[in-house]
């Protein structure tokens, strides 16, 4: 994923289709559109005259199954408000919680179907199922 502020206001999204899928995000001056040979590219612009690196989402999926989530959710207000915004210096992923509620029932489904677990405390560790984002015109693998 690129990002850039100046004359790239661009979301840009490169895999990588022979050793799985990756994602590179870089922003302002870094920025740039291209990749290796054959790379699939991608991009989405970004909402002007915003301070953050937002984004107009349409919806998620989770597990290549898109979740019936009203993309009103994702929408940037007049006063700055709402809207999906990409921040690097975060751990972890904030969302509203219509749309929380929605990504957790189909996780919990997920691993309850694939692999019989069952909801617990939160631990540390990774999933194995992933999460997109679907943008104006590109998706966003997380």
């Amino acid at each position: 994923m690129l990002l850039g502020r100046n004359v790239k206001d661009a979301a840009t999204a490169s895999s990588q289709a022979k050793l799985g899928t990756y994602t590179l995000l870089q922003f302002g001056d870094d920025a740039s559109i291209g990749g290796p040979p054959g790379a699939l590219i991608r991009t989405t612009p970004l909402i002007p005259n915003v301070t953050q690196y937002a984004v107009r989402v349409m919806g998620i999926s989770v597990c290549a199954k898109r979740l019936h989530i009203n993309p009103e959710v994702f929408r940037m207000r007049s006063d700055h408000t709402g809207g999906f915004v990409f921040d690097t210096g975060l751990p972890y992923t904030i969302l509203v919680h219509t749309t929380y509620t929605a990504v957790r029932a189909e996780l919990v489904q997920y691993f309850t179907d694939m692999y019989g677990l069952h909801p617990r405390p939160p631990q540390p560790g990774s999933l194995t199922c992933a999460m997109t984002c679907h943008m104006v015109i590109m998706d966003f693998h997380l």
